[in-house]
Formats: structure tokens, C-alpha cells, sequence
């Protein structure tokens, strides 16, 4: 274990044994078409920015073209990696940040979201607030980039991949005392990785069941002790 990133802080919290599954036994999740649909509207938003080609009309990018433009400065950092050493681990924290923009008096992070639905499934202000990613990326441009702002505006830019056409930014302000608390405590997160990443036995492993049904399912169900006995309970009632 040598590295950590947002996407793995947030499934550990979530659910421990599903970390441990999928991060220290390897066992790869297959790409949903929504996730492939996904790369390919941050590709091509990631080009445009760019400068390398325009979004194409028929991607479903286009629809936050309108966005974009209206609250990018000039001054942005397109697909930044973000590096940082964990204290007292030897990992780092490694991402890429969508869009960074430092043409403001505060420096704002934009992470670009894919949703089958903005309305049912869009973040709202405050749970961005509690953010995993956004406030690691946020603790990052404090650190590289404004080491002397209060605060930084964090957004997700979401675009719908069914039914209309159509994207929306939702943002909020975190101060600097807030993300160098949420730091801390993901640090803890980190803590805690490194020891369960030695077990061998996953029924050494918390088990969080509320998060079986997450996103369809877990796709570690059919390994996972206590998910069977979850199901096996239910079908004996």
C-alpha cells in the first residue's frame, strides 16, 4: 500500500470489507457502461479546454459548454494531478483534479459529474461540505497554489446522461479551518487502511450491510460472508 485517493477513502468509510476487497485483494469491478459514458464526457470537455477539439455536438458535454464558459477564467489548470505525502505513512495522496481556476480572488476546484438523473441523484451544497474529494483537492490548491486564502469554492458540474439534455453546477464555500479539519480526519482513514490492508481474513474486517444495496449492489457480494448470511436470512423469512 503505497498510495490512497478520495475514491478509496470514501468506500472504505462506507463499507471497510469492500475496500479490503477490492484494494488489498485485488479483485477488479468491471467498468458499467455509466462509467465508460462518464470518461468520455470528461474527455471531451478535457480536450476543449484544451484547446485540442471542440466538444462534439452529438456528446452529451456539449450541455455544460454554456456552464463552463460562463464562470472559467482564463487562469485554469485542466486534469491537474494532485500529490501529497500523508504524515507518518510513507503513502501518498494521489488524484486529478477536473479544473482548478486561480483567476479569482478565491480560488475555486470544479470536478465534472455524469448523472442519470441531476434532480434525484445531484449532490446538494451541503453535502459537498463533507466532501471527500473536494475537500482533499481543496487542501491541495491551499497548499500549491493561495496559501494565504480563507477559503475556496468547490463545485461539482453535473451533466445528465438520460432523458433531457442538460447540466448545473452546485457549489459551496469551504473555509480553510474546515478543510485542514476534513484533512485530519481522512488522515485517520488512511490510519486505519494500513491496518486492515495486513488482514488476511475478512471476517477480521468491519462489515457495514447498509451498504450492500449501494449502486445496485455490491459486486463483492457473492464473497462476502456477511452479505450471503444478509441474504440467506431473507430468503429463509
Amino acid at each position: 500500500m503505497n498510495h490512497v485517493s478520495a475514491s478509496q477513502v470514501k468506500i472504505f468509510d462506507r463499507c471497510n470489507r469492500k475496500w479490503w476487497w477490492r484494494y488489498v485483494q485485488r479483485i477488479a469491478q468491471p467498468p458499467t457502461h455509466a462509467m465508460t459514458l462518464g470518461t468520455t464526457v470528461h474527455k471531451h470537455i478535457e480536450d476543449s479546454l484544451n484547446g485540442v477539439a471542440e466538444i462534439p455536438d452529438d456528446s452529451l458535454a456539449k450541455a455544460a459548454e454554456p456552464i463552463l464558459d460562463k464562470i472559467l477564467s482564463p487562469n485554469i489548470r485542466v486534469e491537474h494531478d494532485i500529490e501529497m505525502p500523508v504524515a507518518n505513512t510513507g503513502i501518498k495522496f494521489v488524484g486529478r483534479a477536473d479544473i482548478i481556476d486561480l483567476g479569482f480572488d478565491t480560488p475555486r476546484v470544479i470536478d465534472i459529474k455524469t448523472t442519470s438523473s441531476i434532480a434525484k441523484w445531484g449532490a446538494r451544497p451541503k453535502k459537498l461540505v463533507h466532501d471527500v474529494q473536494m475537500n482533499v483537492y481543496a487542501y491541495a490548491v491551499l497548499l500549491d497554489f493561495a496559501p494565504d486564502a480563507d477559503e475556496v469554492e468547490v463545485s461539482h458540474v453535473y451533466v445528465q446522461t438520460k432523458g433531457a439534455r442538460k447540466s448545473k453546477q452546485v457549489k459551496t464555500l469551504l473555509s480553510r479551518e474546515h478543510v485542514d479539519s476534513m484533512w485530519a480526519e481522512i488522515t485517520e482513514s488512511v490510519y486505519q487502511m494500513m491496518e486492515i490492508s495486513e488482514e488476511q481474513f475478512q471476517n477480521s474486517i468491519p462489515v457495514n450491510l447498509e451498504a450492500c444495496s449501494d449502486f445496485g449492489g455490491c459486486p463483492y457480494a457473492n464473497h462476502c460472508l456477511a452479505a450471503k448470511s444478509k441474504k440467506e436470512s431473507r430468503n429463509v423469512r
